[in-house]
């Protein structure tokens, strides 16, 4: 549980310097001389807040001297309020956050790999309760941070995002010649805004958009295997190799054939529960919200079908990569609305 607030203050002013130097040592007196406005007209409070969050997650660790891992899954939920002096506005937010990361520290070497998706609801209330504005949205992000990185490695976590995305294409993007890259980072995320997720959930088990998404997972899993390489290395029974043989395409198209019926079955339900707490409370839609994500995540095909698709209602996705001796290189997609019917 944690609370503070804001301040603005217009440092040009002698006595808004000398309130913030008192600050800085931890004593608000001075700059918070009355409840609500302080009596300096150069020191002003801004808003108040509070924050509130429950973590449910497993950690593994395991550590010998110089080296250290952790693998660490499971959900969050964080709720907040923000009190703005000036109108009285009372600004809540409550987010579900699915968060698998694995830390390694290997003497100076630092590696680690985020994986999340963060989903809620936001509602601006007036000083009479009045709903000024409100928002519903979710994120999924992929990060990878490297403090001793190198060609092979960069190309290498690309390609577990594509494995983690079913984006083949981020394979094809070419790394630096260098062998020794020192810090370098892969910043991903995928925004989806109220209008698809608000479409996404209306009568998901039979709408005509859980449709679209299942057919285009199917396909593009079909066409994947049909080439009879999997470079991703996505399918549980291809061990080693990335060439399937005809049996291997059989036997790999057969179980995500599967296990994308049941991932379309099982998200489907799940955004029936996120509509249902939708109207219930901001808290439980955050928390099924979180379960969501969860199950996305789990299957390539149907997550990049899920964000395609998106782009028809105006989500986005933007990647990012950075790092000491490389340039940076960003790509982003912005969708439209006019086809989101």
């Amino acid at each position: 549980i944690l609370s503070g607030l804001s301040f603005e203050m217009d440092i040009a002013d002698q006595s808004a310097r000398d309130a913030y130097e008192e600050l800085m040592k931890g004593d608000f007196t001075f700059a918070q001389a009355d409840k609500h406005l302080s009596s300096l007209t150069s020191v002003r409070k801004i808003d108040n807040y509070s924050l509130n969050a429950k973590s449910y997650t497993r950690k593994f660790y395991f550590g010998i001297p110089f080296f250290f891992t952790s693998l660490e899954k499971g959900k969050t939920y964080e709720r907040q309020n923000v009190h703005t002096i000036a109108d009285g506005s009372v600004k809540s937010s409550n987010y579900g956050i699915y968060v698998r990361e694995r830390n390694t520290v290997l003497a100076t070497v630092h590696r680690n790999q985020l994986e999340t998706f963060t989903g809620g609801m936001a509602t601006t209330r007036s000083d009479k309760g009045q709903v000024l504005a409100s928002d519903t949205n979710g994120t999924f992000s992929w990060l990878y941070e490297d403090s001793h990185s190198s060609s092979k490695k960069l190309a290498s976590y690309l390609k577990k995002l594509a494995a983690k995305t079913g984006m083949m294409r981020l394979m094809d993007i070419s790394t630096p010649k260098k062998e020794k890259l020192g810090f370098a980072e892969v910043n991903f995320s995928y925004n989806m805004n109220e209008l698809y997720l608000t479409k996404l959930m209306d009568k998901a088990s039979r709408s005509k958009t859980m449709v679209e998404v299942w057919g285009e997972a199917q396909g593009q899993m079909e066409n994947y295997f049909a080439r009879g390489v999997d470079e991703m290395r996505v399918c549980p029974w291809n061990i080693g190799k990335a060439r399937l043989s005809k049996a291997g395409i059989r036997i790999c198209t057969r179980a995500f054939t599967k296990k994308n019926r049941n991932s379309n079955a099982d998200i489907a339900k799940q955004l029936e529960k996120m509509a249902a707490a939708k109207a219930k409370s901001s808290g439980s839609f955050a928390r099924e919200s979180a379960k969501f994500g969860q199950q996305v995540w789990s299957n390539p095909f149907y997550f990049r079908a899920l964000t395609e698709t998106g782009f028809k209602c105006g989500a986005d996705m933007t990647l990012t990569i950075s790092g000491k001796r490389i340039s940076v290189y960003q790509e982003r997609t912005i969708g439209t609305t006019e086809a989101c019917q």
